[in-house]
């Protein structure tokens, strides 16, 4: 939702936005943690290049709550659909 919102302000809009998480889980001190979320996004979005793209979407992972609710490590994995 904050990506679709980053582009939005940008007057762009995704014709395609699918996004997995993998969760890794930890025991720590007798309790089950969150210790990293890594994200695999494929998106297609008309009239805007893979570099600009790219640039939207790491303005996004900043700005989620849930990431910055979670402070722990979050990679992004980007992949661009073209048809």
């Amino acid at each position: 939702m904050v990506l679709a919102s980053v582009l939005a302000e940008a007057s762009l809009v995704a014709t395609k936005l699918h996004t997995a998480a993998t969760v890794t889980l930890e025991q720590q001190y007798g309790k089950i943690v969150i210790t990293k979320v890594h994200l695999e996004l494929l998106a297609k979005v008309p009239s805007v290049n893979v570099e600009a793209f790219r640039k939207f979407a790491r303005v996004a992972r900043g700005k989620c709550p849930l990431t910055r609710l979670l402070n722990v490590e979050v990679t992004l994995d980007i992949g661009i659909v073209n048809d």
